[in-house]
């Protein structure tokens, strides 16, 4: 998810309890995962294949199963 508005807050977060997020990467989930808006939303919401996720990121997309993380931090930078 590439946030461009106000941060969502992720109330299911499972590796880090309630936090706030704009920009985000997950792999697969095995339960869904509910977010609040916390002012107004605009985004685009990327679909990778695990070939193309794993080419992007440098990572096998099995290792974010479950895990939300932040796309600054995953492409070592300021981000989105």
């Amino acid at each position: 998810m590439f946030g461009f508005g106000d941060p969502l807050r992720l109330l299911s977060d499972h590796d880090a309890g309630v936090r706030t997020a704009r920009s985000f990467v997950t792999g697969l989930q095995t339960e869904s995962s509910p977010t609040e808006r916390l002012g107004h939303q605009y985004g685009l919401h990327v679909q990778l294949s695990p070939l193309a996720a794993a080419a992007l990121f440098g990572l096998p997309l099995h290792e974010l199963t479950d895990v939300l993380v932040d796309l600054p931090s995953l492409l070592g930078g300021d981000g989105v």
